[in-house]
Order: structure tokens, then C-alpha cells, then sequence
């Protein structure tokens, strides 16, 4: 009598089944973290712009508050530049910004500011009652109140509001 004696030797390889769901699975796991990675980077390029804008808009308001709440010796009925004052390097109190809008964000002198010639930023300055900045009013209370927007490529991307009211030496 012969016996045969069947060798049952440990498999040494991966089948071909078992390689394909393996790569398959990285494969998936790859593109589930390449999205995510582009998310992230969108929200960082997004973060970047608004900080952009922030600062453009803080560059203009601290311009316009550094100026007088009035023309010195003039009552003013409206907002906006007085004659003569036909461009911005000639402004010289906040109610003149009021209406600015710039095709491109410029400094005062007029040149342009490097890297923002996407940007595009208006003011808009109101009268305000003094005991509720929240409400426009029609006459002059002696409180204004300055809206900066900046717009990038049509789209509004920061608005920033000061307040300036006027001191007791400006007080007709």
C-alpha cells in the first residue's frame, strides 16, 4: 500500500483578488483626501482675500477719521466734497469721502496699492442720531457715521463702519 502524502504548504503571495481590493481601497482613501485638501486650500485662498480686504478697508477708514468731522467754519447741510475738492488728495474732512468709489484700490496720492488691483473700495458717510448710532438721520447732530466696502472681481467681500463725531471746538 502506498500512501500519498499531500504537501499542504502555507501560501506565500497575495491572490490577484485580494491585490485588486487593496488598491482599490487606497484608491478611494487617496481621492476621499485629495478633496479634502482642495477644501482646505479653497478656504485658505478665501481667508487670505478677506484679510486682504480687512486691511484695505482699514487702510481708508483710518484715513478718513483722521480728518476733521467738518469743513472748519462751514455748515454743512449735505455730505460729500466741497467745491474745488475734485479728487481725493484734496480732502480734507470726513463728509468729503462720501460717495468715493475707487475702480481699483489707490493710495491718497492716487497710485495704485501693489497686489490689490482686484479690489474696488466705496464710502458712504450719513448723518446718525448720537444717542443711537444705528439710526440715519436727515440733519446734522454732530455724529457721522463711515461705511467702507470692498468689493473683489463684482463681489462684496468686507464692510467696516466708524464713527466720528464732533468735538466741542467744532460746535457752530
Amino acid at each position: 500500500m502506498k500512501y500519498s502524502f499531500v504537501s499542504h504548504r502555507r501560501r506565500q503571495a497575495f491572490s490577484i483578488m485580494e491585490t485588486t481590493m487593496a488598491t482599490l481601497m487606497v484608491g478611494i482613501l487617496l481621492a476621499g483626501s485629495l478633496a479634502s485638501f482642495a477644501r482646505i486650500r479653497g478656504m485658505q485662498q478665501d481667508m487670505v482675500m478677506i484679510e486682504q480686504a480687512n486691511l484695505l478697508a482699514l487702510d481708508l477708514m483710518n484715513e478718513i477719521l483722521s480728518f476733521p468731522y467738518s469743513e472748519p467754519g462751514v455748515t454743512t447741510v449735505s455730505t460729500g466734497p466741497e467745491a474745488g475738492e475734485s479728487s481725493r488728495s484734496l480732502y480734507d474732512d470726513v463728509d468729503d469721502y462720501n460717495g468715493m468709489s475707487e475702480a481699483s484700490a489707490l493710495t491718497r496720492s492716487g497710485t495704485a496699492i501693489p497686489g490689490a488691483s482686484q479690489y474696488r473700495r466705496r464710502v458712504a458717510v450719513y448723518f446718525v442720531q448720537p444717542a443711537n448710532p444705528s439710526v440715519i438721520s436727515f440733519t446734522d447732530q454732530g455724529s457721522r457715521i463711515v461705511v467702507v466696502l470692498v468689493d473683489r472681481n463684482g463681489q462684496q467681500v468686507f464692510s467696516l463702519l466708524g464713527y466720528k463725531t464732533q468735538t466741542e471746538s467744532q460746535i457752530p
